[in-house]
Formats: C-alpha cells, sequence, structure tokens
C-alpha cells in the first residue's frame, strides 16, 4: 500500500500497520489515534468530518479520551474501520487528501502529542483458575488473606457483585 504523504524510509507504521493509541496533543484533551509514519492520526477530527460515518454510523467512539466505546463495537467495526482509514490516507479516496484544512487537523506531529492509557481497564483477575480456591460458603471479606483468595475475591466480586477484600 502507498501514501500521498511522506512517510520515513523504513518506517514501522505505514499503511498496513496502523496501531490504535490515545494521544493528547499539545494543549488539548487526550483523543483516540492512529499511528501512522511520525504521525498520530486523529480519530475523532475523522469522525467529527463524518469521514468514518460509512463505518461506525452515527456512533461516536472516537469523542471518548479511551478506547472503549470502540473496542466495545467489535472486531468487524475494527477491521471496516482500519479499511476506510487505509483509504482515506492512501488518497483512493480523495476526500482526505483534497482537503488540507481537515488534513492539518487530522495528522499531527509525534512530537506534540503525550501517549496516554488506551483504555479504562475495570475489575480483573488474572485467572479464572483462581476463583475456585475461594471457599463458595465463605465471603470474600471472611476469606483468608492469601494472593489465591484475593484475586478470587476480585473475580467473584467482578461477576457476581459480591463485597470484594481490601486487604
Amino acid at each position: 500500500m502507498t501514501t500521498f504523504l511522506d512517510l520515513p524510509d523504513g518506517t514501522l507504521f505505514p499503511l498496513e500497520n496502523l496501531p490504535w493509541g490515545v494521544a493528547a496533543p499539545n494543549g488539548k484533551g487526550a483523543r483516540p489515534v492512529v499511528r501512522l509514519g511520525d504521525w498520530a492520526v486523529d480519530l475523532h477530527a475523522l469522525e467529527e468530518a463524518d469521514l468514518l460515518a460509512d463505518v461506525i454510523g452515527e456512533a461516536t467512539p472516537f469523542s471518548d479520551s479511551t478506547l472503549n466505546a470502540f473496542m466495545a463495537m467489535g472486531s468487524s467495526v475494527w477491521t471496516e474501520t482500519r479499511k476506510r482509514l487505509q483509504a482515506l490516507l492512501s488518497g483512493n479516496d480523495p476526500a482526505l487528501k483534497n482537503d488540507p484544512d481537515l488534513l492539518e487537523r487530522v495528522l499531527i506531529p509525534l512530537s506534540d502529542v503525550e501517549m496516554q492509557l488506551p483504555a479504562r481497564i475495570g475489575d480483573y483477575t488474572d485467572s479464572t483458575r483462581h476463583a475456585p480456591t475461594l471457599p463458595t460458603s465463605a465471603r470474600c471479606s471472611e476469606a483468608p488473606t492469601t494472593r489465591s483468595n484475593l484475586t478470587g475475591c476480585t473475580f467473584l466480586s467482578a461477576t457476581t457483585g459480591a463485597p470484594r477484600r481490601s486487604s
């Protein structure tokens, strides 16, 4: 794949590799991006310009400061969004290429951004194998303090709403 943009020779981030992330441009809030060469491509700006509507519809997953809403849309939307971005950034769809003002808003030099955590992570456990070690009749707050039981309590709390042990 080729792009109408100048990419550094041997870049690890060509059109075939557009990693998702979240970046905060100087003086602006965090926003979802993909990396292309030495740029962060502002997905919120593309969303506002309705250049992703054919894939995401009326949803606004790139208006958030994380990728959570986009991730929740599922792999078929991720795949189609990547294809759409490749069409826009290759120039096969000239909507971005032919709009210099939009192009300036969409392409942010990496030197002008600070990368952020890409997602809000809720409660989790590192493995479901820990949960069975917690006695089923015990409340988490009454279970003995062991790594397995703390993880099991976290798992049970996350899946059943049981009270979580705090230490």
